[in-house]
């Protein structure tokens, strides 16, 4: 009797996925990156006192998950503006001026700012995917007259690096 015990015992431990002469086990699986995974576990015990064998074949399924699918990454754009042509405003009052974006992988927002003493170009968003856009000068009380170069800065999410031009302004 100890001695079926010990061999049912082996055998419970093949069951769970002991291979070799006791045991065999074979598996399928769908997908590297998650599916159903199904191990089949056939065990074979013989007894010494009967010379009896019992067969038993045990399945076991699992469901792995599939990971999250990683984004690719983005690609960095460039823009380059060019200044319109150069536009005059008086002392305290404010005049409208183009700047020309020229997009390289780029669709996205662009923002455009830009000051120098006195004068100051207003905050102006480009919407995704267009090349103009009208912006703002303002020439306070501080301008001095004269011929001034303002530096134009656009920015803007995934952009390498923010791009500058010079708008002409003449202050009277």
């Amino acid at each position: 009797m100890k001695k079926l015990l010990v061999v049912l015992l082996v055998g419970g431990l093949c069951s769970l996925g002991c291979g070799g002469p006791t045991g065999s086990t074979k598996g399928t699986f769908k997908g590297p990156t998650g599916g159903t995974s199904k191990e089949t576990i056939k065990s074979t015990v013989k007894t010494t006192d009967t010379g009896k064998e019992t067969t038993k074949e045990t399945t076991k399924e699992t469901t792995k998950e599939k990971p999250p699918e990683k984004e690719p990454p983005k690609k960095e754009g460039s823009v380059s503006l060019k200044a319109g042509e150069a536009v005059t405003v008086e002392k305290g009052k404010k005049a409208k001026a183009t700047i020309t974006v020229e997009r390289k992988d780029y669709d996205g927002e662009i923002t455009l700012k830009g000051d120098a003493p006195g004068i100051k170009v207003a905050e102006t968003k480009v919407p995704a995917g267009e090349n103009k856009a009208e912006v703002e000068v303002d020439a306070d009380a501080t301008a001095k007259p004269g011929d001034v170069e303002v530096p134009v800065t656009a920015t803007g999410k995934d952009l390498k690096e923010p791009a500058k031009a010079n708008l002409k302004v003449t202050v009277k």
